[in-house]
């Protein structure tokens, strides 16, 4: 009989016995599963991986710098195009100028009767008076031919004329191509103007052709009444002191009457285009 057999209730068989032989097996599977499982202190594969609330936070962060990156190039280039937009604003650039001394330039004078193209002369690039005159009762044209062969209209008129065409004439050579019925004239002047030359404002004077008037100081605020009596067209032009056109002040047919701003600040002029036109100008400050 062995020693298990000795003890009370552990014959084969009985419940004790069968019982006891459970717990053993049991003992003996555990100590077996216990023997090859990890230890706790060795690091496996899931403490290795990042746990899923750190991937939502690294991908949070990544987002919110690319957002951050994203804002600040918009707002660089947003405010790189409002900084260029405001240099790019200009202001006006006041385009008449002061006097400096200077001679003459070379006069000329020249006749006829009927049509007729007059000899040569010469401008040195500045202003050019033509003072014209015509005592016929027809027709009464005349355009400046340049050696090239350009043409600008000086007048057009019917019946008699009196009047002072003012230009800037390039440098060149030109004749005078006339059409006429009657007898006429031109002087042609170049003035030069110094300071002592600048007439003081207020200013008027009337015509019935085109005029010329100045120089005049204008301080940007000056003020051009014009009228015009019969319906004929006229306008009025800002010149600088060498006859260069920069602001049409009045372009109408009459009757009329109106004013307008001299904006513009320096010594300039003021011209009258007009053929047959009877019109009063002021100008004051």
């Amino acid at each position: 009989m062995s020693i298990a057999e000795k003890i009370p209730g552990m014959k084969p068989g009985s419940r004790i016995r069968n019982g006891v032989l459970g717990v053993v097996y049991v003992l003996l599977v555990l100590t077996i599963i216990g023997a090859a499982a990890p230890s706790s202190d060795d690091p496996g594969e899931g403490a290795q991986s990042p746990s899923p609330s750190a991937d939502t936070d690294t991908t949070t962060i990544e987002t919110t710098q690319a957002t951050t990156q994203a804002t600040t190039q918009d707002t660089t280039k947003a405010a790189t195009q409002e900084t260029t937009t405001t240099t790019a604003t200009t202001t006006k650039t006041t385009t008449t100028t002061t006097v400096s001394p200077a001679p003459d330039g070379e006069s000329y004078q020249f006749s006829g009767s009927g049509n007729d193209v007059t000899g040569e002369f010469s401008t040195e690039g500045g202003l050019v008076v033509f003072d014209f005159e015509h005592d016929g009762s027809s027709n009464f044209q005349v355009q400046a031919v340049s050696g090239s062969g350009e043409k600008t209209y000086l007048v057009n008129e019917i019946g008699t004329y009196d009047g002072q065409v003012a230009l800037y004439q390039p440098p060149g050579t030109y004749r005078l191509d006339v059409t006429a019925d009657g007898s006429w004239d031109v002087d042609i002047t170049q003035p030069r103007f110094n300071q002592n030359d600048i007439h003081d404002l207020p200013a008027q004077a009337s015509g019935k052709h085109a005029a010329w008037f100045g120089p005049y100081e204008f301080d940007g605020s000056a003020e051009v009444t014009f009228e015009i009596k019969n319906d004929a067209q006229a306008g009025v032009w800002l010149a600088t002191h060498e006859g260069e056109k920069i602001d049409l002040l009045h372009n109408e047919i009459g009757p009329y009457e109106g004013s307008a701003l001299v904006t513009d600040k320096g010594v300039g002029l003021i011209i009258v285009d007009t053929d047959s036109a009877d019109w009063r100008i002021e100008v004051r400050e």
